[in-house]
């Protein structure tokens, strides 16, 4: 049985980005930077906290970080249960239909690769995509964990704007006895 992540069950703080960074205006086209923290999350290099508009289409119209070439996001999170699977979702889309060929993710844990996604355009009439990956089993109850989320540059392009734009980021547990777990 899937259930959806909800503040009481999510694994991951703040994964709708719903939650904005501190000291900064809305709307602004300025990077955050050290005077800035997003709640549950760290971030290094390049990185914007963007709004669904009328250029760039969100699920559920909400907001989201976009990665510029070097950017990368982060969140220490805790293992809730021994010998779990972890599967990872979130939404990926180009911050404008002219970047659709640079914006690649690079999802890591604990510092290992896991895969790259790259946003291809073609399922469906959505500005934005949603895929999946499984994280694997890790460690034991209450170990703590590293997912990072790193922009990854695909072609050699002087347009630092770029880089994906991340949403929903969604982690659940899959115990394998009944379901999706909690």
């Amino acid at each position: 049985m899937y259930s959806s992540a909800t503040p009481k069950t999510a694994l991951l703080q703040n994964g709708g980005f719903e939650s904005p960074p501190s000291n900064i205006k809305l709307n602004s086209s300025n990077p955050l930077s050290k005077n800035n923290t997003m709640p549950g999350w760290s971030f290094n290099g390049t990185v914007y906290y963007v709004s669904a508009g009328p250029n760039l289409s969100l699920p559920d119209n909400g907001h989201a970080v976009q990665l510029g070439v070097n950017g990368t996001i982060s969140q220490t999170f805790k293992l809730t249960s021994m010998a779990s699977q972890y599967i990872l979702m979130f939404s990926l889309a180009p911050i404008s239909k002219n970047c659709t060929a640079l914006t690649a993710l690079k999802v890591s844990l604990q510092s290992e690769e896991i895969t790259v996604f790259v946003f291809e355009g073609k399922y469906g009439r959505r500005s934005w995509e949603t895929h999946a990956c499984d994280l694997g089993s890790w460690g034991g109850e209450g170990d703590h964990l590293v997912l990072e989320l790193q922009s990854q540059v695909m072609e050699n392009d002087p347009k630092v704007l770029c880089g994906p734009v991340v949403d929903t980021v969604i982690l659940k547990r899959f115990d394998g006895t009944n379901g999706y777990g909690m």
